[in-house]
């Protein structure tokens, strides 16, 4: 019996040695960048996490076939109170770069890069950017700034995409070419989204939104738009029935009669505050994500948010 189970398990494990002795080769084979198996002549592709999908778009942009892009952040959730599951873990333990927007955006994410040795590459795409101060309070951006820049398509021009390529060209420089070429055909759509953004709010009645926390004070500032006030202070905070009272008063002194919400947070308060005022509830979505029909890009999920600006503010009142 156990002469038959050698002879069963002989061809099996000669299989298996030979397997492992391919895997050990090819991991020590020149130029091999060490992420999955790319259409690139067989080479494998540079492994990038990003924390959210936003950024994480950006980088597949430029990086192409080159690139194996992954997010951290899963839709619906938000990065102010995102805590990563195991599985999440792991997929971060692949990751040869790490794309975030830093500015305390991602004060979750100083764990994981302690956990990892070596640590991978880091773009931090606020890095050098002058950010708005955090918002009063108890904001936990406070000491770090305003994070939102990616709602801002000329910063993401401008700023964001030349740290993607140097970041990408230093990790992978044998497609440093490519990266740059793909950045620049992808700025001329930012370009055209910047146009046609510029060109609506052009009619717009409104000027003046409340939204449901601070994200979009760059996007304002861009476009002549003013974001009044924000029904929390920090994400995760609910707001106190006097705070819904001041925003109501906010509301009606400054002629605004729309709130917008988040998909990454609870409606009701927003509901509450329109009610009060007599008002409607749109939502705005700052990250998209993959398998959103409309906003699985970045200039989708920016066209979605346009659109639910202008069907806010285009008749004011």
């Amino acid at each position: 019996m156990a002469k038959r189970s050698a002879l069963v398990l002989a061809p099996f494990l000669c299989w298996l040695l030979c397997t492992m002795a391919v895997q050990e080769a090819g991991a020590g084979r020149p130029g091999s960048i060490g992420g999955s198996a790319g259409a690139d002549g067989g080479r494998a592709r540079l492994v990038v996490v990003a924390s959210i999908f936003p950024l994480a778009d950006l980088v597949r942009q430029i990086g192409g076939e080159q690139v194996e892009v992954e997010t951290l952040l899963p839709p619906g959730a938000s990065p102010h109170t995102f805590e990563p599951t195991p599985r999440q873990v792991q997929r971060f333990s692949r990751a040869q770069v790490f794309a975030r927007i830093g500015a305390g955006l991602e004060l979750w994410a100083e764990k994981l890069l302690g956990s990892r040795k070596p640590s991978p590459r880091v773009m931090t795409a606020a890095e050098g950017i002058p950010l708005f101060k955090g918002t009063e309070g108890v904001d936990p951006h406070q000491s770090f700034g305003d994070p939102h820049i990616w709602l801002d398509p000329v910063l993401v021009r401008t700023a964001i995409l030349p740290r993607i390529v140097e970041t990408l060209g230093a990790a992978a420089p044998q497609h440093v070419a490519t990266f740059r070429e793909r950045a620049r055909r992808y700025s001329v759509e930012l370009e055209q989204l910047d146009r046609q953004i510029r060109e609506r709010v052009s009619h717009w009645q409104g000027r003046k939104f409340i939204v449901f926390h601070s994200a979009w004070r760059y996007f304002g500032r861009r476009y002549g738009l003013q974001q009044i006030s924000a029904i929390v202070e920090s994400p995760g905070k609910e707001p106190s029935a006097r705070d819904i009272a001041h925003l109501v008063d906010v509301a009606r002194a400054h002629g605004v009669h729309v709130i917008f919400c988040e998909p990454q947070f609870n409606p009701k308060p927003a509901q509450v505050i329109a009610q009060e005022m007599k008002g409607r509830v749109l939502t705005l979505d700052p990250l998209g994500g993959e398998g959103l029909p409309g906003r699985n890009t970045y200039i989708g999920l920016m066209n979605y948010n346009l659109r639910a600006l202008e069907a806010g503010l285009k008749v004011s009142g």
